[in-house]
């Protein structure tokens, strides 16, 4: 029972000392699906320059017991609900204000009750009667579902490329994350640069002929800064406790989107804090509850949640040692209190057999 518990201790410090940890619901996917475990869910996805026809964000409704497909389809003006129950097809729309969907990234609500709404902001872009559905497939671009922070994160393996859509000529704080060394790939239009670590500054760079594998276990920060240059577009890349120039290039065309790329089986996570689209001119801190106001609190709030995770790691393992230590105590001081129930045992038996030889000699003296 005791080498369980240690086992498990270790175990459970083990998974905490992997480093960064990213809910399952903030990282980005085409499709998500979520249930209902109670009357809300939350969800972000990216609303890209559209026509009036292209679906942005679909929701499909289903539930099993009886044969129910609601499909929900939100396009920049429209919002169509078809329903299919028991044969019978149903058919309704609903109209959206004009700047309700913006380019940028979303944040919309799903609200069961009574009635099943679709809440973006203070507006209800759809409001369906007779709810009858336990789970919802959402389907769009770079969907996430139940992320409590305002970030989006990407699983970057392998040679796949992963793009990522810009909003605009807007700064772009990214921070990048892996559990081995790692030499990203970042493209930015026709440009290919090789992100690698500048023991100097202690932050990416992209000025060396000679790269050298980021950190694992770190959070790599960097801010893409995108801005009109003549005709062109230019994107400096910042990084360091002081935004430091780590590189730029030049963009023949419109700044739309940027890709990473790993470097043969370097694997990473590549993480933006974004702005919602009522809040375009406001920096979104993820660390706000874990930093009050300091300074460059824009740059260390990461550093500050990768001490806290270290701090915390090291909180584990003295609990884990001390935890060990009295086990071995208690087990020492088991098997002590046996060998001396065992000995006292033992010398009671051996004071009984001597009474019992001196008693025959007591009876037969004369």
């Amino acid at each position: 029972m005791h080498m369980r518990i240690l086992s498990l201790s270790l175990i459970f410090l083990q998974e905490a000392a992997l480093g960064l940890h990213v809910q399952e619901g903030c990282i980005s996917e085409a499709a998500k699906i979520t249930m209902f475990r109670g009357t809300e869910i939350t969800a972000t996805a990216w609303i890209p320059p559209a026509s009036e026809d292209e679906v942005l964000v679909s929701l499909t409704c289903a539930e099993d017991q009886i044969y129910f497909v609601r499909r929900i389809e939100i396009k920049k003006e429209l919002v169509t609900v078809k329903e299919m129950r028991g044969g019978i097809d149903k058919y309704e729309t609903f109209d959206i204000p004009d700047g309700v969907l913006r380019p940028g990234w979303m944040d919309f609500t799903l609200v069961l009750g009574s009635r099943f709404r679709v809440v973006t902001g203070n507006t209800t872009i759809a409001d369906i009667e007779d709810v009858l559905t336990s789970s919802v497939t959402i389907q769009g671009s770079n969907v996430t579902v139940g992320c409590s922070e305002p970030i989006i994160a990407w699983e970057v393996a392998e040679e796949r490329e992963t793009v990522l859509p810009a909003a605009g000529l807007v700064p772009h704080k990214l921070s990048l994350f892996s559990r081995s060394a790692s030499l990203p790939v970042l493209s930015l239009g026709p440009n290919t640069l090789r992100l690698s670590w500048d023991p100097n500054s202690e932050a990416i760079t992209t000025l060396t002929s000679e790269p050298r594998p980021l950190p694992a276990f770190l959070l790599h920060n960097l801010t893409l800064d995108c801005h009109p240059w003549d005709v062109l577009t230019k994107c400096d890349i910042l990084a360091g406790p002081n935004e430091s120039l780590a590189g730029s290039v030049l963009l023949p065309d419109e700044f739309t989107s940027f890709s990473f790329r790993a470097n043969n089986k370097d694997n990473f996570v590549v993480i933006l804090q974004y702005s919602r689209q009522d809040e375009v001119e406001e920096v979104c801190h993820v660390t706000e509850n874990l930093v009050t106001d300091p300074p460059d609190a824009d740059y260390h709030g990461w550093k500050v949640a990768t001490i806290v995770c270290a701090v915390l790691n090291a909180v584990l393992l003295t609990a884990v040692i001390v935890l060990t230590a009295m086990l071995i105590k208690i087990k020492n001081a088991s098997s002590y209190g046996s060998s001396h129930a065992i000995f006292k045992s033992s010398s009671q038996n051996r004071a009984d057999e001597q009474n019992r030889m001196k008693s025959p000699k007591l009876l037969n003296k004369p």
